[in-house]
Formats: structure tokens, C-alpha cells, sequence
């Protein structure tokens, strides 16, 4: 199908659905949506949308947040935000054992307050420190891009 099929075919398809999914597909390129990222003020008219899941709106100095509007309304979003990471920690060889490590957590964990916190665990005595510490290992899969 060339391009110029594919475009009158949109047009006079107004949606599909995709039963696998139970997701009805609207064709964005025959829409007007919008793409903008939120601007600070405007945060707020995503608490709703984070209430539902039970989680916070992230805070606007340390994120930004794309989002896709139709007709005045939002109808999807991503964030780029920073989130609290705990890591690395060392220990001078020689005092590894020494359980040090227990009050650097504790320190870290009062520094965190309350918010929540990633740790990752990259060997068996970090992954033993997690636990110790009471952290919940998640049951998703991380990503990381680095260029």
C-alpha cells in the first residue's frame, strides 16, 4: 500500500479496535492533538490522573512532563523526572563487616523523607543490604539509555 492509500485509508477509517488489547485505535495524523510540555502552573491538571494510581504529581523543578492534548483536554503525557536514587555506598576494605553501613543507611533513609527511593543492587551483598533495610524488590523490569 503506498503512502497516498495509507493516508485516504485513515481518513475514511474514523478508528479500529484491536480486541487483543481491548484498545480502541483513533488515528492521531487525521486529529488535531496538541504536544506541548506542561508548564509548572499547570501541573495540577495531572493530580487527578496520579491520584488514580495512588502516586504524586512530580514536583515541576526537577521534572518535565510532554504531553498530548485533544480539544482542551489531556489525553496522555510522559515525564522526565528525577527521582531518589540511593547509591553508590563504600566501605574501606577493612572495615567491611563492621556494620557501619547500618547507620549510613539509617542516615540516608531520614535524609529521604519519606519519598520513595531506588536503590539498585547490583551484587549478593548490596541485594542482602536492600533486605535488611526492608526494601521491596520490584517486580518490573529497568531500563537504562545512556547516549
Amino acid at each position: 500500500m503506498t503512502l497516498k492509500e495509507r493516508e485516504e485509508n485513515q481518513k475514511m477509517t474514523s478508528y479500529s479496535h484491536d480486541e487483543t488489547l481491548d484498545v480502541v485505535k483513533i488515528p492521531v495524523e487525521s486529529l488535531q492533538v496538541e504536544y506541548n510540555f506542561i508548564k509548572p502552573e499547570d501541573y495540577h491538571l495531572l493530580e487527578p490522573i496520579f491520584a488514580a494510581f495512588n502516586a504524586s504529581v512530580p514536583s515541576p523543578t526537577i521534572s518535565r512532563i510532554a504531553t498530548a492534548s485533544f480539544n482542551n483536554e489531556i489525553i496522555g503525557f510522559y515525564c522526565l523526572q528525577l527521582l531518589p536514587h540511593a547509591e553508590p555506598m563504600w566501605i574501606k576494605p577493612e572495615w567491611k563487616g563492621s556494620k557501619i553501613w547500618i547507620r549510613l543507611a539509617a542516615m540516608v533513609d531520614t535524609a529521604r523523607q519519606n519519598k520513595k527511593t531506588f536503590i539498585v543492587a547490583e551484587n549478593e551483598e548490596s541485594k542482602r543490604m536492600c533486605m535488611a533495610m526492608g526494601l521491596k524488590r520490584v517486580e518490573f523490569p529497568v531500563f537504562v539509555k545512556e547516549d
